[in-house]
């Protein structure tokens, strides 16, 4: 699991053709994808997210990176664990409502 430094976390295609990269995003209420090349960014509201998970196809130096709020943790690489297993798995009992939002900003 990766944490941000200062509140940046650079990426790279040497980082990314690693595989999935999860962020540890407590304490965080939003985070914004910059380009350095430009002024275009995204801000994505975390709130309600324990973790974000940052990926690009392995190996192909794709042009575009996908980010996605995380509230559970997938299995490692060849370990698979059960649902009520997994790290992070949040649940609720049957009949609660468990409300959560995210938003994107795109400027």
């Amino acid at each position: 699991m990766e944490t941000l430094e200062n509140g940046v976390f650079p990426l790279s295609y040497s980082l990314l053709n690693q595989g999935l990269v999860i962020v540890d995003t407590e304490n965080l209420e939003s985070v914004s994808l910059s380009n350095l090349s430009s002024v275009n960014q995204i801000e994505i509201s975390l709130a309600d997210f324990p973790y974000l998970a940052i990926w690009s196809p392995e190996n192909q130096n794709a042009p575009f990176v996908c980010v996605e709020p995380f509230r559970g943790l997938p299995d490692l690489y060849g370990q698979p664990r059960n649902l009520q297993d997994k790290l992070g798995i949040q649940s609720i009992l049957s009949g609660q409502i468990d409300k959560i939002k995210t938003s994107l900003t795109f400027s």
